[in-house]
This record gives structure tokens, C-alpha cells and sequence, in this order.
């Protein structure tokens, strides 16, 4: 092998000739010993290895760390859904509003709660009129 051949470029011939998946490490293993790699940079071209696979669309991860040319699977093969995937902020949203909705519901029936009385409790009323001795003892 030319000494100039990176690692995924050996991997690509490495699955070509196998013509189905292989598991990460038996694909490392004939992609070192294609690539003639010093067993001192073992470690290191194995992380490298994963990366490239995972950012080179010839290829695409299957089940059980297996990899494969992507030319060979049809896009449900390999395509993830993120459909079903829940974000935790859409829930803290979901809860305020909620909450928000039914404090509006209370209010509309005239009726309130101590937690909706102590949150109101904490709003300033710019409605009212204070007298000047009310206002000389927030200050």
C-alpha cells in the first residue's frame, strides 16, 4: 500500500472488499494492517479512525458499532428519527403556561388561592392612591 493513503481512504477499500458491515474493531484491525501501522500509534489512529468514519458520508454507523458504505443501505437503514426526541424546556414551558392559565381561570371565577394570593402580593398596584404618609414610610 502507497504510504500517502489515509486511513479512511483504507477503510473505504477495506469495506469495498468485504461488501457488507463490519464491527469498529474488526474494521480498525484490517485498516492497521492494510495501512502497515506502528503498534505504538495503535490507540491514537483508532480514535482518529472513528472520527473520520463519523464525518465521512461515504459511511454510516449501524446497529452494534457496525459500519458499512452508506451506498449500500437505503435511507430508513440509517436515517435516526428525532421525531420522538423530548426537550425538557418544552416541558418548563408547558408547566408555566399551565399555571398561568389557570391562575386567569381563578381570577375569571372570582376565585384565588394562597399561592396566587402570595404571588400577587408581590405586585405593585399603580392603581391606588397612596397617601403621602404611606409613601414617606416605603423610603
Amino acid at each position: 500500500m502507497p504510504e500517502h493513503k489515509s486511513l479512511i481512504d483504507c477503510a473505504f477499500d477495506v469495506l469495498s472488499a468485504s461488501k457488507s458491515a463490519l464491527p469498529f474493531k474488526e474494521l480498525f484491525d484490517k485498516v492497521a494492517k492494510l495501512a502497515n501501522l506502528p503498534a505504538d500509534s495503535l490507540r491514537q489512529n483508532m480514535s482518529k479512525l472513528y472520527t473520520e468514519l463519523t464525518i465521512d458520508s461515504r459511511f454510516t454507523s449501524l446497529e452494534g458499532n457496525s459500519w458499512d458504505l452508506r451506498s449500500r443501505h437505503t435511507f430508513a437503514e440509517y436515517h435516526v428519527s428525532t421525531d420522538d426526541i423530548i426537550v425538557d424546556d418544552e416541558d418548563d414551558e408547558e408547566e408555566d403556561f399551565d399555571r398561568e392559565e389557570q391562575r386567569l381561570q381563578e381570577e375569571e371565577l372570582g376565585e384565588t388561592s394562597e399561592e396566587s394570593l402570595e404571588e400577587e402580593s408581590d405586585d405593585f398596584d399603580f392603581d391606588s392612591k397612596k397617601t403621602s404618609s404611606e409613601t414617606d414610610e416605603e423610603f
